[in-house]
């Protein structure tokens, strides 16, 4: 058989050389950068101050990987913080995500009580076990990862699936949308016809 590389020291990466390691393989790994672990490594930002450089959250971890690698053995702590994430607003207030889902939902409130009475739950009530989001730029993935994480965190049975925008779709966003609408521009380009039309009635009222 031919030798096994793995493109990628990430998490991911090192998991599967390690099981094709253990299997009897020898994997070879190979990383471009100086460091591995990929999204779950731990860099140090200033002198003193070591922080994830990218994932703050562990997603969905089978205890069977923890057991095979003898993870807590070798020293690895799993730390379940409560609140487990903390979303500051530029006006001061913050976004609570709380492992006590009622202190969660309560803080939801403060920003859409629509939000939260009916978000979760109305995915469950259709039966969903996927929600998907888009992600225009980079910039919208630590967002979106938050959002996921907390929704993972009240329903653990509904999966995030992140799908990249087209290119020529990238600079769009709603609050766009709705400033050229509110001038009486046309839409049509950037929004179904439903949603166009609703955008009609909306500000035709003004």
């Amino acid at each position: 058989m031919s030798r096994v590389v793995v493109i990628g020291a990430g998490h991911n990466g090192l998991t599967a050389a390690f099981y094709l390691a253990r299997a009897g393989l020898k994997p070879l790994v190979l990383e471009r950068r100086q460091t591995v672990g990929g999204a779950a490594s731990t860099e140090e930002i200033a002198p003193g101050f070591r922080v994830p450089s990218l994932a703050h959250a562990i997603g969905p971890l089978r205890s069977s990987i923890v057991s095979d690698m003898r993870l807590e053995s070798r020293g690895v702590t799993f730390i379940r913080p409560n609140p487990r994430l903390v979303a500051l607003a530029a006006s001061g207030g913050a976004l609570v995500f709380a492992v006590d889902h009622a202190r969660t939902a309560e803080s939801i409130r403060r920003f859409s009580s629509r939000d939260a009475d009916r978000y979760i739950d109305f995915c469950q009530t259709l039966g969903a076990r996927v929600i998907v989001r888009g992600l225009r730029a980079a910039t919208d993935f630590e967002y979106e990862l938050q959002i996921a994480h907390a929704n993972a965190d009240l329903r653990p049975q509904i999966d995030t699936i992140f799908m990249p925008t087209r290119t020529k779709h990238g600079f769009v966003s709603a609050s766009l949308v709705r400033e050229i609408a509110s001038h009486g521009g046309d839409v049509s380009r950037y929004a179904p016809a439903v949603v166009c039309e609703a955008l009609t009635k909306k500000f035709a009222k003004k």
